[in-house]
């Protein structure tokens, strides 16, 4: 029983919790489960996301319960280094939208609105 409270065990289920989070998150994203949802998406996401954190909790708790020590270390870094990859991945990605929609909106040209012209001169 005291395996299971170990910090390395209590370090592989929150890894394991954030990274099959993401996992799920993005098989929804990747399957269309939240294409034409309107509001809905975004729970759908979520939904699919916590329903893989869940089953990795549990199977973590048997890994926790059947393997060594070492096995735990190893696959904690394991789980990290593809923590680290995902969170780069994203922020990549928010960046890239990011420096796009900067880009659409200097490009585009200004209206008379948007130059601030008083119509008291054109009257």
């Amino acid at each position: 029983m005291k395996k299971f409270f170990k910090p390395a065990s209590l370090l592989f289920y929150m890894l394991a919790v954030l990274v099959f989070l993401l996992a799920g998150m993005t098989y929804a994203g990747i399957s269309g489960a939240a294409d034409g949802q309107g509001l809905a998406g975004g729970a759908i996401l979520i939904f699919y996301g916590i329903v893989f954190a869940l089953g990795a909790l549990i199977a973590s708790l048997f890994v926790v319960f059947y393997f060594s020590k070492t096995v735990i270390v190893t696959a904690n870094r394991i789980l990290l280094i593809i923590l680290l990859i995902a969170i780069g991945i994203i922020s990549y990605r928010i960046l890239v939208k990011e420096r796009q929609s900067s880009n659409i909106e200097e490009h585009q040209p200004k209206t008379g609105a948007e130059l601030n012209f008083s119509t008291k001169y054109f009257e």
